[in-house]
């Protein structure tokens, strides 16, 4: 297929969807246009062992983390701040904090403009 045609094709298709999941594309296509994110992706795992500094020193973070629960965050709560969720449906900012938007409606989309 010539490259136009894909570049169209993709405009197509961006074009046909909610404006929730535009957003996630731009963010992709960012991060593919991106450097420093394009040289991290194609990073080699690293494969080194780990030392036994490491493992004391990690088993003396997780130490501090049980000992200290006030003072961590909850991954949904860092999540949230971004607008993002643990499941795959979009959070919305409100002025009742944010909502998260079923994906399995078929009015997902309005969903999210209604809650903005």
């Amino acid at each position: 297929m010539p490259a136009e045609q894909i570049r169209q094709e993709a405009h197509t298709l961006i074009d046909t969807m909610p404006s929730y999941q535009v957003a996630t594309v731009v963010g992709l296509l960012q991060s593919m246009l991106d450097p420093v994110s394009r040289a991290l992706a194609n990073a080699p795992f690293d494969d080194e062992p780990e030392s036994e500094a490491e493992r004391l020193e990690m088993a003396e973070q997780d130490q501090w983390l049980a000992d200290h629960p006030e003072d961590t965050v909850d991954h949904a709560d860092v999540l949230a701040d971004f607008g993002l969720s643990t499941t795959m449906e979009p959070l919305v900012r409100t002025s009742h904090g944010m909502q998260q938007v079923d994906l399995n409606s078929s009015r997902a989309d309005d969903q999210a403009i209604a809650l903005r």
